[in-house]
C-alpha cells in the first residue's frame, strides 16, 4: 500500500550524521518500534494508517484518544504521529491485529498506541518537548510516549543502538533537532536498523522486469529446514545483476549470502535480499545476527 500522510525516515548514514552534529550540535534519539503506523487526527477525531485510511480495528484506542482529548482540552487539539505496537509482539502478529478491515481480532486490545511524535509546524526540539511533557502528565494505559534522548556524538549513537536492541526495539531513530514535520521523506530524520546475514541456498532465479528485463531481479531460496522463499537483488548494482543472470541456471545450486531486518517466527525473512554468492564473500564470511556489537 502506498504511503501517504506521514513523515518517512532515510537509511542511517554516518555522513548525515556528521553533517547534523556540525550544524545543530546534537540529534534526538528515540527506540525504533517495529508495529503498524498510526496517525491522530484531532479534527477528524479518528486514526489513520500510513496509506491514509480510516483504522476501524482498533475502536479502543479511538475510544481513548477521544476521552483524553475531552477530558484534557490542549491534548485535544494534538495531531500525533506514532504506532500501533506491543512490546515484545512479532509484528506479524501486530499486523494480525491492526490490519483488519471487515471484523476485530479477539486480541486487539494487547495493542497500544506508542506515540513519538507531534504533528506540528514546530522544530523537532519544540515537539520533542511537547513529548516529555505530555508522558510526565498524563498516563494511560493504551498509550506509550516515546521520550527522546540527546545524542551528542557517534559512538553515544551506536551504543544507543545496541541498549535499544538488547531491550528489544528494532534500531534507532535520529531526529535533527531543527527538523520539521512534513509528509514526505526526509533526510533530517534517519532510522538505523542492524541487519543480519546469514546463507542459503539458491533453488531458482527470476528475471527482472521493465528497464531490469535480462537482469538478476529476485532469486527462491531454501533454508537448512527446507523453507523457501523470494528475496530481492536490489542491493547489486545493474552491472551485477547482469552478470548474474547471466550465469543462468549455473547460478541454481550456489549458497546466498541474504541480508535482512526480520525474521518471522515461522523463520520467513518478508524483506530479505540477496548480496552477493557465498564464494565471494571469501572463507573469512561469518553470519551475523541482526544487531550491533557492543
Amino acid at each position: 500500500m502506498a504511503r501517504e500522510g506521514i513523515m518517512e525516515l532515510s537509511p542511517f548514514t554516518q555522513k548525515r550524521f556528521d553533517k547534523g552534529i556540525k550544524e545543530t550540535g546534537y540529534w534526538l534519539g528515540q527506540p525504533k518500534l517495529n508495529g503498524t503506523r498510526l496517525r491522530w487526527d484531532p479534527q477528524a477525531q479518528d486514526l489513520f494508517s500510513s496509506g491514509a485510511k480510516i483504522v476501524n480495528c482498533l475502536p479502543h484506542l479511538k475510544a481513548t484518544m477521544q476521552g483524553l482529548g475531552a477530558t484534557y482540552g490542549a491534548m485535544g487539539k494534538l495531531a500525533l504521529d506514532g504506532e500501533a505496537y506491543c512490546h515484545g509482539m512479532p509484528l506479524e502478529d501486530i499486523r494480525a491485529r491492526s490490519g483488519r478491515t471487515k471484523s476485530l481480532h479477539e486480541d486487539h486490545k494487547a495493542l497500544s498506541f506508542y506515540i513519538f511524535d507531534v504533528i506540528s509546524s514546530q522544530p523537532q526540539a519544540d515537539r520533542a518537548a511537547i513529548i516529555d511533557v505530555l508522558a510526565t502528565g498524563l498516563r494511560h494505559q493504551h498509550i506509550v510516549w516515546i521520550n527522546a534522548t540527546p545524542i551528542y556524538d557517534l559512538q553515544q549513537a551506536n551504543d544507543q543502538v545496541v541498549d535499544w536492541v538488547d531491550q528489544g526495539f528494532e534500531g534507532g531513530v535520529f531526529r535533527r533537532p531543527d527538523c520539521l514535520w512534513e509528509p514526505k521523506r526526509t533526510t533530517l530524520a534517519m532510522k538505523w536498523k542492524p541487519k543480519g546475514r546469514d546463507k542459503y541456498e539458491v533453488v531458482a532465479i527470476h528475471e527482472g522486469e521493465g528497464k531490469y528485463a535480462g537482469t538478476l531481479g529476485a532469486l527462491t531460496v531454501r533454508d537448512n529446514l527446507g523453507q523457501e522463499f523470494n528475496v530481492g537483488s536490489f542491493k547489486c548494482n545493474d552491472d551485477k545483476r547482469a552478470e548474474y543472470w547471466a550465469q543462468g541456471q549455473a547460478l541454481v545450486g550456489q549458497m546466498a549470502v541474504i541480508e535482512y531486518c526480520e525474521i518471522t517466527k515461522g523463520g520467513i525473512m518478508p524483506s530479505g535480499v540477496f548480496v552477493m554468492t557465498l564464494e565471494e564473500a571469501g572463507t573469512d564470511w561469518k553470519p551475523k545476527t541482526g544487531r550491533l556489537a557492543a
